[in-house]
């Protein structure tokens, strides 16, 4: 990527570079809690070629546009920036996943049992340790 931007507009590398981080997502579309090892890092090892395509011309158009003594400050904030809006981004899907798994929790703890009949149904039969035939005389 640090080669090619010398020959092509470094912008064109941007875009080329979300094309293949759009193309590695959409890979991982059908992802489940059956994915064998290759099907979870296969995109992973893709998403390697898709990252630099993105991050190296986009440094370059940024410090590009400072003067040369504030190149070292230039590049230090955008690192900084750069993670701290991934921390955000990182808290924000966390927080709304969270949320989303109390309420879908909650709506199907509703589901299982609304009218009580389960709970009825167990403690009419008695502890499990009772046999049977004492159930009916306690």
């Amino acid at each position: 990527a640090g080669m090619l931007i010398t020959k092509v507009d470094p912008r064109r590398i941007v875009f080329c570079g979300l094309l293949w981080l759009a193309f590695v997502m959409f890979l991982r579309l059908d992802a489940n809690t059956q994915m064998t090892f290759w099907q979870i890092s296969g995109p992973l090892l893709l998403m390697g070629i898709g990252l630099p395509l993105f991050f190296i011309p986009l440094t370059t158009l940024a410090l590009g546009s400072v003067n040369a003594d504030e190149v070292a400050s230039a590049a230090g904030l955008m690192n900084f920036v750069r993670t701290l809006s991934g921390a955000f981004a990182t808290a924000l899907v966390t927080t709304s996943w969270e949320n989303q798994a109390t309420y879908m929790h909650a709506e199907l703890a509703g589901l299982v049992d609304s009218n009580g009949d389960a709970v009825r149904a167990m403690a009419n039969a008695g502890p499990p340790w009772m046999p049977s035939a004492a159930r009916w005389i306690a």
